[in-house]
């Protein structure tokens, strides 16, 4: 799997608390200004209009209400302008995972890596998959926490499910048998809508693995990606169901899947 080096999610927050603060202080900036201007034009006003000095108490009753619009003018471009960061977080939630992974510079150390896992039992093992799934159009997706189940328009069906800290999976042709669904579910497996207490790619967004892999249908697969513990079935325009196997904070195997950019 392409994983980015650090939580793209977090550091999105990040950067987008930094723009929120800027934000408000400028609407901060603006609205003392507008109180200090507003004062200075209501007592020109007042002195134009009955060419007179003001008293005090009439001075003081003007600043008051320059300052009460500019708290007004503060408050309403502060929930502007939180409204606007929600609705600008929301979206980036669903695009970004339409972002192909950051590239990085590859050491000895990664290559390394890379060959043990290729040369790995469970790369071979995985491998025996693709001949039973390519060009397979996704017809219907059901997912647990688990694991989830792809049927395909041939009325062949595969489920992807946790085992002893792997994804693993099982082919079969439709009907599917009922005991396939305690590989969806099950309490030993933790809750992927609860973010993760690690620093992990999206580890502090809520995973719904099933409008995830529901994204899936009326798309045919092109191939299987391989990684270390998971692979991912992969999708026409660079997409994939990209799948991990991660640990909650009751130290439960905890599945996720997202659809994203590969």
């Amino acid at each position: 799997m392409n994983l980015p080096p650090a939580n793209r999610s977090e550091r999105c927050s990040l950067s987008c608390m930094r723009k929120l603060m800027t934000v408000l202080i400028w609407m901060m900036l603006i609205g003392c200004v507008l109180g200090v201007a507003l004062c200075v034009l209501l007592v020109q006003n007042y002195q134009s209009q009955f060419d007179t000095e003001m008293t005090f108490e009439q001075m003081t009753t003007h600043v008051h209400r320059a300052y009460a619009a500019a708290v007004l003018f503060i408050s309403v471009g502060m929930v502007a302008t939180w409204s606007l960061f929600i609705r600008s977080r929301s979206r980036r939630e669903c695009t970004k995972h339409q972002e192909g992974p950051e590239i990085v510079r590859t050491n000895a150390h990664v290559a390394r890596l890379a060959s043990e896992i290729y040369d790995s039992h469970y790369v071979a093992h995985v491998q025996k998959l693709l001949p039973c799934v390519k060009g397979c159009r996704v017809s219907a997706a059901t997912s647990g926490n688990r694991g989830f189940i792809l049927q395909f328009e041939n009325h062949q069906w595969v489920v992807a499910f946790i085992d002893n800290g792997f994804l693993e999976y099982k082919v079969g042709v439709e009907p599917i048998d009922e005991s396939i669904g305690v590989l969806l579910n099950s309490d030993d497996y933790g809750d992927a809508l609860k973010p993760v207490p690690k620093d992990l790619p999206y580890a502090s967004e809520p995973c719904h693995v099933s409008a995830e892999v529901a994204k899936s249908v009326g798309k045919l697969i092109e191939g299987v990606s391989i990684g270390e513990n998971c692979f991912n079935f992969c999708f026409p325009s660079a997409m994939e169901l990209d799948t991990s196997i991660v640990t909650d904070a009751l130290g439960r195997s905890t599945l996720r899947v997202f659809w994203e950019q590969w």
